[in-house]
């Protein structure tokens, strides 16, 4: 929405540019600028539409679990996350890689800490819980 809101300054901008400013490229360049902010907007807001989704049908098909974690460690993507170690409800181990408060609180805990998480073992969807559950 920030960048849809973004964008549509840009345009006014770029409009009142076109008569203050004589030079045609600038107020060009100034436009296309605009159109690609516009266009990641709308980029994230359907990226966001569609991690909804899936995340809806796991909260239907899906049952409450707290999973149990076996370690976890520091490891530096893009930023300083945490990786946890899971045991699933049918008892495989998966990762889960975090910065959330409540996740940092069960990595420095680990081995004796839990975390709470919505389950579908028949599709084997999981998902841990960083908030309260909005149904």
């Amino acid at each position: 929405m920030f960048a849809m809101l973004l964008g549509a300054f840009g345009l006014v901008a770029a409009g009142t540019a076109l008569v203050v400013i004589p030079n045609v490229w600038a107020v060009a360049a100034m436009l296309l600028f605009c159109v690609f902010i516009v266009i990641i907007g709308v980029a994230l807001w359907v990226d966001a539409g569609e991690k909804e989704t899936g995340t809806v049908a796991l909260l239907k098909a899906g049952a409450s679990h707290t999973l149990p974690v076996l370690s976890a460690e520091k490891i530096h993507d893009e930023e300083l996350k945490l990786q946890l170690w899971v045991r699933l409800p049918n008892d495989e181990v998966a990762p889960h890689r975090c910065g959330d408060a409540a996740c940092r609180k069960a990595a420095r805990a680990a081995p004796n800490s839990e975390l709470p998480a919505i389950a579908d073992p028949a599709g084997r969807a999981w998902a841990v819980v960083h908030g309260p559950v909005d149904c």
